[in-house]
């Protein structure tokens, strides 16, 4: 994705009726959501999980292309911050459906040894936060009506985040990341802070300041300084073992083409 949404666009809800793809969660994960998160499924048809988390806790009614209206549902969870974009964007999403309504609707069959899968997704389905006898206007896609609300977090922004405890630490343990042009391997996690409660009316404070210099960032996140020796053995590594997976699939293509093309 081309940047981390900011919070505004993490919880900026859905409109009233909106249309996407739906897919679906496996056997018993979305009542076991329903639990964990305190909600109760008595008197919904099913649980369902939306995109933003703004819209936790609200009923919802779902229409498959070619048939009635179903509802109401009970929005009982949403996308990760850092799962929006691609459910969003890529996948096209509207909801996610729990395994016994993805089980009514012919996605899913269960076996002896578990579930098969008919249908990963089934395209243009409406999510209206009304009922159906209230619906006066034309579902609108999420996924453009996103996109004209969506805003990234730019770094100072996410330094505020992260002093503040709202952000988990992005960089785990063994993982590298390229920052700034430069690669750098973390070996513990950078924002250790307690999370606290997210402020609910207070407008989180915006950086004046213009980007800070690699040197500023390293001293404030006290992230470990990879050499460029460390990152030059890093590369000797990684560039053979690229070049060796080219080879194979390219030798796996001749070959290919040679029984389909010889006698």
């Amino acid at each position: 994705m081309p940047g981390l949404p900011t919070l505004d666009s993490w919880f900026s809800g859905s409109p009233i009726l909106a249309v996407g793809n739906a897919v679906f969660y496996g056997p018993w994960v979305m009542e076991g959501t329903a639990v964990a998160r305190g909600f109760s499924l008595e008197g919904y048809v099913d649980g369902v999980s939306a995109l933003s988390c703004a819209d936790l806790g609200q009923e919802v009614w779902l229409q498959r292309p070619g048939e009635e209206w179903e509802g109401p549902f009970l929005i009982v969870d949403c996308s990760q911050r850092n799962d929006i974009y691609g459910n969003i964007v890529h996948r096209e999403e509207v909801v996610e459906l729990g395994y016994k309504t993805a089980e009514r609707w012919g996605m899913v069959q269960t076996t002896t040894e578990g579930y098969h899968v008919l249908h990963w997704r089934v395209v243009g389905v409406v999510v209206s936060k009304l009922p159906p006898d209230q619906i006066t206007t034309a579902a609108i896609p999420l996924k453009d009506w996103w996109l004209e609300r969506l805003t990234y977090v730019e770094l100072p922004d996410f330094l505020i985040e992260m002093e503040q405890g709202w952000q988990r630490p992005l960089y785990k343990v063994g993982n590298s990341w390229r920052l700034r042009g430069v690669w750098q391997t973390f070996s513990q996690p950078i924002a250790t802070l307690a999370p606290s409660p997210m402020p609910t009316s207070t407008v989180m404070p915006t950086a004046t300041a213009t980007i800070l210099p690699s040197p500023t960032i390293g001293a404030t996140l006290n992230p470990p300084q990879v050499s460029r020796e460390e990152r030059t053995v890093e590369l000797i590594y990684c560039f053979p073992l690229g070049a060796a997976v080219l080879a194979t699939v390219i030798v796996t293509l001749r070959d290919l083409w040679r029984k389909r093309h010889e006698p």
